[in-house]
């Protein structure tokens, strides 16, 4: 299950791609996930609830008794550290920029607006997937249906992208169609599961062949995710697109065989322009010269990464801010037939 959603009395819920965790928050000292969900209001929190609901109710639940079987008085330890935890200095240093956000102010100033839309609705794989033979519910249809509507822009941010040859055939056939066809992804030095950027990598040349623009994020950058503690290195671990700046996607759902096939992923399909304009300012954002390396071909057709943050632009013959042994690992993980379950 890679679903994530937070659901508060039945009227509000935050659905997208983060985990519950302090690298998702921005508070841990080491690395930070770049991350984004929706908060939402109205009928699309009683679809949340729903999905949660049959989750919570399917054959594929165990009982957490089943599983352990601590005493209360064990269980009413660990909710007295984690009091103690909120307490300590770390934690203020965190909270005490929590409360410093506009959005924080924002809200007790009762100033937030929200944007009202029929066109939203939460989507999810069924909770048995992959259990029988009727693929009809899965999430990828729907993803692939609208992705495949793009007229003229599809902009797709993926932190884990393995898009395989079909994946691969059809942002092909969205370029040679002449829509603008984007993707920002993790480079080597920022991706937390290295296995999946060599996955990635073998779809690279092709991609770029077929005009497919493709963008990776740097470790640490002019502008990194800096977290409670300072500065950090960032991940990129956001999963959305959007098509045409008139509809899109936000959520768990990564362009890899995993989501598509092994995992239960969870998100938000919208048809609104207002909405798919902000996700596409957030893939610009992304694909910043001071945040991402621009990915290209020379004259030759090798790979090279751009740093256009730099004056003049630096070029990299290879992945960049790796070592020696990080690129010897991904070659022999390429090795491995293991792409299906990336």
């Amino acid at each position: 299950m890679h679903n994530k959603a937070w659901i508060a009395d039945g009227r509000v819920a935050i659905v997208g791609g983060r985990n519950i965790g302090e690298t998702y928050f921005s508070a841990d000292a080491e690395v930070n996930f770049r991350d984004l969900d929706l908060l939402l209001f109205g009928p699309a929190v009683q679809q949340a609830s729903t999905i949660f609901d049959a989750y919570w109710n399917s054959a594929a639940v165990v009982p957490m008794a089943a599983l352990s079987r601590k005493k209360p008085e064990t269980l009413r330890r660990m909710l007295a550290s984690a009091d103690m935890d909120a307490l300590q200095p770390a934690a203020k240093r965190y909270l005490d920029r929590v409360a410093q956000t506009l959005a924080v102010r924002d809200y007790y100033q009762r100033a937030l607006v929200p944007h009202w839309s029929t066109g939203v609705q939460v989507i999810a794989d069924p909770p048995l997937k992959g259990r029988d033979r009727d693929h009809s519910g899965w999430l990828i249809h729907r993803l692939a249906e609208m992705l495949g509507t793009a007229r003229y822009k599809a902009l797709v941010v993926s932190p884990y992208f393995v898009p395989g040859e079909g994946g691969t055939a059809a942002l092909a056939a969205l370029a040679g169609k002449g829509v603008e066809t984007g993707v920002i992804t993790n480079s080597l030095a920022a991706t937390d599961v290295p296995v999946m950027h060599a996955g990635y990598a073998n779809y690279r040349k092709t991609l770029l062949e077929q005009g497919v623009h493709l963008y990776e994020l740097k470790a640490r950058g002019n502008t990194a995710s800096v977290g409670a503690f300072g500065s950090s290195s960032a991940s990129l671990h956001t999963k959305a697109f959007t098509v045409d700046d008139a509809r899109g996607f936000v959520g768990s759902f990564n362009l890899d065989p995993r989501s598509i096939a092994l995992n239960t992923e969870m998100g938000v399909l919208f048809e609104d322009p207002a909405i798919a304009i902000d996700v596409r300012n957030q893939y610009l954002r992304l694909a910043d010269p001071t945040i991402s390396y621009w990915v290209y071909r020379n004259p030759k057709g090798d790979l090279r990464w751009l740093d256009r943050s730099r004056t003049p632009p630096a070029i990299f013959r290879q992945e960049p801010d790796t070592t020696v042994w990080q690129r010897g690992i991904v070659q022999v993980l390429d090795w491995l037939p293991i792409e299906w379950q990336l």
